[in-house]
């Protein structure tokens, strides 16, 4: 079982910004944009704007990761896809669809605090 591409791929970059910015005041500044991104993945509306204004989010509150000489991953993109091993693939899933069905009820902490653990 995959992810839809675009779906993959708008998480993947939805997870790095808020593992960039988790505990950081600017995670406030993006928050709209995030809800809306957040809104646009769980409601199965087109993605690419989506995709192109958290890209740009990334860039501009994590630019100096870009160039960091010992990274630590945390702003790497997720790509549930490219897991080799089936078995966690399979449950990275389960907590995306979880995460799909539940996210609305929850605040932007819990939200937060649901994809820095578990991804």
């Amino acid at each position: 079982m995959f992810l839809e591409e675009k779906e993959n791929v708008l998480f993947g970059k939805i997870v790095s910004l808020v593992k960039g910015l988790d505990g950081n005041p600017e995670l406030l500044e993006v928050e709209m944009p995030l809800k809306n991104a957040l809104t646009a993945l769980c409601e199965k509306q087109p993605l690419d704007a989506s995709i192109d204004e958290i890209q740009s989010l990334k860039e501009k509150y994590l630019f100096s990761c870009s160039g960091c000489a010992f990274p630590c991953g945390k702003t790497t993109d997720v790509d549930i896809n490219a897991v080799t091993d089936e078995k966690k693939r399979e449950e990275l899933i389960e907590l995306f669809y979880f995460f799909k069905e539940h996210q609305k009820s929850w605040t932007m902490d819990e939200t937060v605090a649901y994809l820095v653990k578990n991804f």
